[in-house]
């Protein structure tokens, strides 16, 4: 669902396992893809999204290859 602010409002967007949790649920490709094309709508160009997620990155990287997005990406992961 929309968040009610303009394309290209926001220089970083942090989530903390929000997809995780989207992935879980019923439709979860639905609405992570929703999410995705949201978290893209809102970021400025340049713009850093920072997530925080329990999956690892491999399972994560296909929400990031959506047609019509040009993310790039860097995986850090906490041992």
């Amino acid at each position: 669902e929309d968040m009610q602010y303009p394309d290209h409002s926001f220089d970083v967007i942090v989530e903390k396992s929000l997809l995780d949790a989207l992935l879980c649920a019923d439709n979860s490709v639905e609405h992570s893809e929703a999410m995705m094309n949201e978290l893209y709508r809102l970021l400025k160009p340049g713009g850093v999204y920072i997530g925080f997620s329990l999956h690892q990155p491999d399972d994560i990287a296909l929400w990031f290859t959506l047609e019509d997005h040009s993310w790039e990406t860097k995986a850090m992961l906490q041992q």
